[in-house]
């Protein structure tokens, strides 16, 4: 180990207080194991119950990734933290949120677990519930008071997130509490455009119903009618169309919808870009 990586290990290692470099607890590998018998002895005899491994995790961390809700209940009866987090940020919180664990999302809940601890990314338990497609987690995080508009290091919300991923319902949940739907990210994009870009016509036609500006430009000129042509989103051209979606606005490079669509044979939707303008037809790309 060089003296630049030792000086690293020991500022890491000071940060994180009790982490325990290459000392394999034995209450954690029971945890991982869910032998609770055995960790109860264990606790009985004197183990720390917030002892760290080798990477900051607790018992109870590993307990809430690996699913063990009878664990995570006698790990918090007995003293466990429920907001330590690893190298990288995680938390029980998290682990339990991003595996769809509805009832140790639940106990970490009212043991107080930190609804807005995040990873080094800045995702929270509720980012990764909305991208694994958990919605009850999610309803239960939105109910507990979790922050909906919260954003990641580059702009991302949670709402993106299901609008690019087509989980309806949760977008759905998530506008139930959003005060501004055409939040953008570090590149300009809305709610609108990662829905048109995933080729997600039911989330478009919610958030145009929620007031989110159809014609909104990201930083490189882009609209969501682009979008939605570029991917043969049919059905999501149309609505866009019908909610006054501008077929003759340019991106920076002075690209129309119509292009976008051209440039990937989506023929279909050419003709209903063209629709009573035959001055497209003599638009090349």
């Amino acid at each position: 180990m060089n003296l630049k990586t030792a000086c690293f290990c020991t500022m890491l290692f000071s940060a994180m207080g009790v982490c325990r470099a290459g000392a394999e607890s034995s209450i954690v590998q029971l945890a991982i194991e869910g032998r609770l018998e055995q960790l109860g002895r264990a606790l009985d005899s004197g183990a720390d119950v917030n002892l760290r491994d080798a990477y900051c995790r607790t018992a109870l961390m590993h307990a809430s990734l690996a699913g063990h809700a009878a664990v995570v209940r006698f790990l918090l009866e007995h003293g466990a933290e429920p907001n330590v987090s690893d190298e990288k940020g995680i938390t029980a919180l998290i682990s339990a949120a991003a595996n769809g664990h509805r009832e140790i999302v639940q106990l970490l809940l009212e043991a107080g677990a930190d609804l807005q601890a995040s990873d080094v990314y800045g995702w929270t338990a509720l980012f990764f519930a909305v991208g694994e497609g958990w919605l009850d987690i999610v309803q239960m995080l939105v109910t507990a008071g979790t922050t909906v508009e919260l954003m990641d290091v580059h702009g991302y919300t949670p709402l993106m997130h299901a609008a690019f991923k087509g989980f309806r319902e949760i977008a759905l949940v998530l506008l139930g509490t959003c005060s501004d739907v055409d939040v953008q990210d570090q590149c300009g994009l809305t709610a609108l455009m990662y829905a048109a870009s995933g080729g997600n016509p039911a989330i478009i036609g919610d958030l145009l119903a929620a007031g989110a500006d159809v014609n909104h430009r990201n930083r490189f000129g882009m609209t969501a009618l682009m979008n939605a042509s570029g991917t043969g989103d049919t059905q999501g051209v149309k609505l866009l169309l019908s909610w006054g979606a501008d077929r003759e606005m340019e991106d920076n490079y002075g690209r129309t919808a119509i292009q976008f669509a051209m440039r990937n044979d989506h023929s279909d939707i050419v003709e209903l870009l063209m629709g009573s303008n035959p001055s497209h037809r003599s638009k090349t790309l």
